[in-house]
């Protein structure tokens, strides 16, 4: 969980989950096969890549995103 810190650089995995909380931020995440992301309202995340059979909830702000 990333609440009011920085993840930089981060891979999401098999049933991996990450939450982005208020005044959370998320550079450069990779979400892969099960992985999960939410980002709630305040968070962020920048430069996200979602593939195939992930879930990515979006409550907050997301830029960049590509979505295999």
């Amino acid at each position: 969980m990333v609440d009011g810190g920085i993840a930089n650089n981060t891979t999401l995995n098999s049933s991996g989950f990450m939450y982005i909380a208020s005044g959370g931020t998320a550079n450069i995440t990779t979400i892969n096969n099960n992985g999960s992301m939410r980002i709630y309202s305040g968070g962020t995340a920048n430069n996200t890549t979602v593939n195939s059979n992930t879930d990515m909830d979006i409550y907050g702000i997301a830029n960049n995103v590509t979505v295999n």
